[in-house]
């Protein structure tokens, strides 16, 4: 799901697909919360945008099953924490994780 269309106009075309494995998404909006609700069988995941696990703390929680992982997002200390967060409590399959994580300038 590329082409930089926001994620609320993404999430209700997940629900035509319960059973995907492997998504790659580039939104202009950040994720909701809810937006893997109904791709709970989903193992790759790829987040090309600023991803913001701040914003989002339970995204992965409906993908028990997530064994790879990668995101691009902004390596500021307060997400890295709450990507470690989010890691630890919803993704306990993960078997390999991607981050492309440009440093903050300022």
């Amino acid at each position: 799901m590329e082409g930089g269309h926001p994620a609320s106009a993404l999430a209700p075309l997940l629900a035509h697909a319960p059973r995907l494995i492997h998504l790659t998404v580039t939104p202009s909006t950040p994720l909701p919360e809810a937006f893997l609700a109904t791709v709970p069988q989903l193992v790759h995941l790829t987040i090309k945008t600023d991803f913001d696990p701040c914003a989002a703390p339970a995204l992965l929680a409906p993908v028990l099953h997530l064994r790879h992982f990668s995101v691009h997002m902004t390596a500021a200390d307060g997400d890295l924490v709450c990507l470690d967060r989010a890691l630890r409590l919803h993704a306990p399959s993960l078997a390999e994780l991607h981050g492309h994580l440009p440093q903050i300038s300022g």
